[in-house]
């Protein structure tokens, strides 16, 4: 963890120095992002963000995880199944990961880079509350995107717990975090934080899921079972 430590900061800070060129190029004006809001494909994004979306995800995961072969997983030899370890793992991660960072968001007190004014974005990046002012008003708080946390919680997961999804799930939530910033919900550096905050809350909450998933027991499909001897899930 201590190793990851100087690569997480040197990218946080490389976020902020590409901020306003990614922002002058993806965001979109008001009637753009009216017009891409009503798209299908920009609102299926938009819930990849959202924890209903990954307790569903979650939900799928333990009726597949609870039903027996051939049809569910297949645990390996001398284990036996936990049908709601990966289900926690996913809806915990994307609980966990969202609410880190709204508790940081108010902590931070950085608000979103712009702010609709009568029907107008007016832009405002880097713009901060009062200390301790997000306490007594907590609108338009931006630092981190909860949006891209609870996404990369739940997409890391998946990839811990369903390794032949990783790739999907991770697409999505990047699909996700881009979203935000062209809908002038979010900055670059906003964005990265609450992935990296989604990311680590997943780790921690996806390996506790998997530690408790049975008494002495490890799920037969643990972080992709790699060594062969485990199932499928």
């Amino acid at each position: 963890m201590v190793v990851g430590i100087l690569p997480g900061a040197v990218l946080i800070a490389l976020a902020h120095v590409l901020d306003r060129p990614v922002y002058e190029a993806l965001s979109a004006t008001k009637p753009q992002l009216t017009r891409m809001e009503e798209g299908a494909f920009y609102r299926m994004v938009w819930l990849v963000g959202s924890l209903w979306t990954w307790v569903l995800i979650a939900l799928g995961f333990y009726l597949h995880d609870r039903t027996p072969p051939p049809l569910g997983p297949r645990p390996a030899l001398g284990q036996r199944r936990d049908p709601g370890a990966r289900a926690v793992a996913v809806a915990g991660s994307a609980i966990v990961g969202g609410l880190i960072a709204e508790v940081l968001k108010v902590v931070i007190g950085r608000e979103r880079p712009t702010r609709l004014v009568d029907g107008v974005f007016q832009e405002q990046i880097y713009t901060f509350k009062p200390l301790f002012g997000a306490l007594r008003d907590g609108s338009n708080l931006g630092m981190p995107s909860s949006h891209a946390a609870a996404a990369f919680a739940g997409a890391m997961a998946i990839a811990m717990v369903a390794p032949t999804l990783r790739g999907l799930a991770l697409a999505m939530a990047a699909l996700c975090a881009l979203s935000r910033i062209i809908a002038s919900a979010h900055t670059l550096s906003d964005v990265v934080v609450g992935a990296m905050v989604g990311m680590l809350a997943a780790v921690f909450v996806t390996q506790w899921a998997t530690r408790h998933a049975g008494t002495e027991v490890v799920p037969a499909w643990a972080f992709g079972a790699a060594s062969g001897r485990g199932g499928r899930g």
